[in-house]
């Protein structure tokens, strides 16, 4: 799969999923992009998955008319995220397309208090 990461994502993390194409926003010139378009964009554009940890993404845009997949991360901290990388995984699995999913994930830096 072709995977597009917000620009609130880590870019580092498309080092940490395999097995799939992975951009970042920034990389493509898109970072400035306001959400609409940069969905369009993405979706036009062939990715599969839009990753990003606006959790609120899902509400404000109709994906389905879209028919992009977006997993929304409930933290954008590296050191959570690679914790639960399995969670993450299996969402990039099982997500379909015009299909929004949130990955729980601990921000290790609440925990800590940070």
């Amino acid at each position: 799969m072709r995977i597009l990461l917000d620009h609130n994502v880590p870019e580092s993390l498309r080092h940490l999923i395999t097995d799939h194409e992975v951009h970042t926003a920034r990389y493509l010139g898109w970072d400035t992009l306001r959400n609409g378009e940069l969905l369009r964009r993405t979706a036009e554009s062939g990715y599969d998955i839009f990753l990003t940890a606006d959790q609120s993404i899902q509400h404000q845009h109709n994906l389905p008319s879209i028919g992009l997949r977006v997993i929304a991360l409930t933290t954008n901290h590296r050191p959570s995220i690679e914790r639960e990388i399995e969670a993450l995984n299996s969402a990039i699995s099982n997500c379909r397309p015009g299909e929004a999913l949130t990955v729980s994930i601990l921000d290790l830096r609440r925990q800590r208090g940070q």
